[in-house]
This record gives C-alpha cells, sequence and structure tokens, in this order.
C-alpha cells in the first residue's frame, strides 16, 4: 500500500516538474513578443514589421514589440535571435539580404541561419527597376546590349557596393547578354542616384519605390524591370525577360518571421497559424502593396523552400560572375 502510494505521488511529481519547465500553448503568450528588426527605424522593412506586429494583439493575446538592431546587412539581428531563449519571445523579421549574404559567403563561420526555423512568408516589395540616364543612346535592353557590344566595358553601372542586390543584378545581365558592364560601387541609394542624374554612370539599378519619383520627373528612363510579371505600378515597362530576351529574374526585397529552432513545436504551430493570418489582413500589408508588391502569406515548409531557392539563385550568379566579398 505504501509502496504504491509513494509510486502515484512519484508520478504526479514528474507531470509537475515536466509542466512546469515546459512552455505550454494554452499558456503561450504570457508577456509581449519581440520582433528583432534588423534595419534602422523609418524604412520600408520598419513599416512592414511595425505593422505586422501590431497584429500581434489581435492574433496572440500579447502585443508585438519591434526591436530594431541594424548592422552587417541583418546578420546582427540574426545572431541575436538564433541565440536568444527559445521561448517564442524572440522573433526574426527575415529579409532577403539573408540569402544574398550566403550567396557571397557560402563558407560563413558561425553561420546563424541554421538556428532559426521559418515562420511564414508575408510577402515581396515591388521589384528592382533597370534605369538609365536620359541621354544614353539605348532606350531598351535590346539597344542596350547593342552599344554595349561596340565598346566594351565602357557602359557603366551604379550599385549599393561589392555584394549588394544590385550588384548581383548588374553581373546577371551582363552575364545573360554576353556584354561586359563596369561595375561602380557606392554606399547607398542616395549617392547612386547621384551619380545617375549627374551622368557620372549609365546605368542604376534600384527599388521600385527609388526609381519613381526619377522616372516620373523625367530624370531617368526605365529600360526593364527585374520581375517575371510586369509592375501595376509600371505597366509600359518590359520584364528583363520580354525587353532582353534573357532568362526570366525575379530580384525583390521579401519578408517573412522566422523564430530560434529549439523553439517548441506548439508555440511555433501558432506563431506560423499567426503569421499566415496576419498576411492576409489588408492594413498589415499595406505598405507592401503600395510598393507594388505581393503578398504571400504562406506558412514554414514553403518558407523554406522559398529562402532556399533564393540561395541557390544567388549563389548560382556569384560564382558565374566571379562575385567576391570585399576584404
Amino acid at each position: 500500500m505504501i509502496k504504491s502510494r509513494i509510486a502515484v505521488y512519484c508520478v504526479f511529481a514528474l507531470a509537475w516538474l515536466i509542466s512546469a519547465g515546459t512552455p505550454m500553448a494554452a499558456e503561450y503568450p504570457l508577456r509581449p513578443i519581440h520582433v528583432v528588426v534588423g534595419y534602422p527605424p523609418g524604412g520600408l522593412t520598419d513599416i512592414v514589421a511595425r505593422a505586422v506586429a501590431e497584429r500581434f494583439q489581435e492574433k496572440l493575446g500579447q502585443p508585438g514589440i519591434v526591436d530594431n538592431r541594424p548592422g552587417a546587412g541583418s546578420e546582427l539581428a540574426m545572431s541575436l535571435v538564433a541565440r536568444a531563449v527559445a521561448d517564442g519571445y524572440t522573433l526574426l523579421f527575415g529579409v532577403a539580404s539573408m540569402t544574398i549574404n550566403r550567396a557571397l559567403k557560402p563558407d560563413m563561420k558561425d553561420d546563424p541561419l541554421p538556428l532559426l526555423r521559418p515562420l511564414g512568408l508575408i510577402g515581396r516589395t515591388g521589384p528592382y527597376v533597370l534605369i538609365a540616364r536620359p541621354g544614353l543612346a539605348a532606350n531598351n535592353l535590346q539597344e542596350l546590349f547593342a552599344l554595349a557590344r561596340k565598346a566594351p566595358g565602357t557602359i557603366t553601372y551604379a550599385s549599393y557596393g561589392v555584394g549588394a542586390h544590385n550588384h548581383f543584378i548588374g553581373e546577371w545581365l551582363g552575364s545573360q547578354a554576353k556584354v561586359q558592364f563596369n561595375h561602380v560601387p557606392y554606399t547607398g541609394s542616395t549617392p547612386s542616384l547621384a551619380a545617375l542624374m549627374g551622368g557620372h554612370v549609365d546605368l542604376d539599378i534600384e527599388p521600385l519605390t527609388q526609381a519613381r519619383p526619377l522616372l516620373e520627373s523625367g530624370k531617368a528612363k526605365a529600360l526593364a524591370v527585374a520581375d517575371v510579371q510586369r509592375s501595376p505600378l509600371l505597366p509600359n515597362v518590359p520584364t528583363m525577360a520580354e525587353a532582353g530576351g534573357t532568362d526570366p529574374l525575379l530580384a525583390t526585397s521579401w519578408y517573412g518571421l522566422m523564430a530560434p529552432k529549439d523553439t517548441p513545436a506548439d508555440i511555433l504551430a501558432r506563431l506560423e497559424k499567426a503569421t499566415v493570418e496576419i498576411s492576409k489582413i489588408p492594413s498589415a500589408v499595406e505598405a507592401l502593396k503600395r510598393d507594388g508588391g505581393v503578398i504571400y502569406g504562406t506558412g514554414a515548409t514553403a518558407f523554406a523552400a522559398f529562402i532556399k531557392e533564393e540561395m541557390d539563385k544567388w549563389r548560382s550568379i556569384a560564382v558565374r560572375a566571379n562575385i567576391k566579398p570585399e576584404q
């Protein structure tokens, strides 16, 4: 009798210890959820992240708090979340630069990406646009390619630096057309656009929102968009495949949520469900739609496959164009 009572007490004690040490989906979340963003406040990435985090209260019963941790092309934010306590209270606002960074550095030491678990892909912005100075003797891609073949290496294009998104696009375009463009790296959009308007470079490759004001004012002309379909905001501008006979290329910024990989499965499931549902709330993704973007609203499995596809795509371009990080 005594032995049986002891056995019962042991079972109850063990059950209590297990429940006390394991977060339960029914209880989660009990406090605000931090969303770490690898870029400063005020930009489109921050705006979309805040709109998504604001909907946590509605879907999870606790507010989302954006924590801006800019640095190293979002790598700092990735490392912080990858090494955070895996309890569902620290999430990463995943961005396209994570795939570009790994295409540039495939053997990255202490890579935080394997320590993260995709939750859901929210959507993407409008595409990058290839724009030219008004005086360039080319009004479409075929004319640009012909010009580049006549004088190899003389047509210049601006980017945000070695290994930047637009550097990859420029090198891909040159390899597709079998022409040589001269890459001129700058430190961001403002100096690269200034160089184009000042006639210091022939071409620039900019996100749609950065390119539109110049196009509307006549300070630049659009040759093509890096998308698989025309943008509704630039319906008269063809895709690169349409205009130049290249392979299709989608080059855009995208956003999703990720968590530390050891987060309990029940919490991951709740976060995945919330991410997908928030992606379908029009006011949560208004900034993306305004930018000419596309809403995905897909879950963890599709997001993981998307990340792999993006890394494979950019890595292939890096190898073919011999793009290496600056020393």
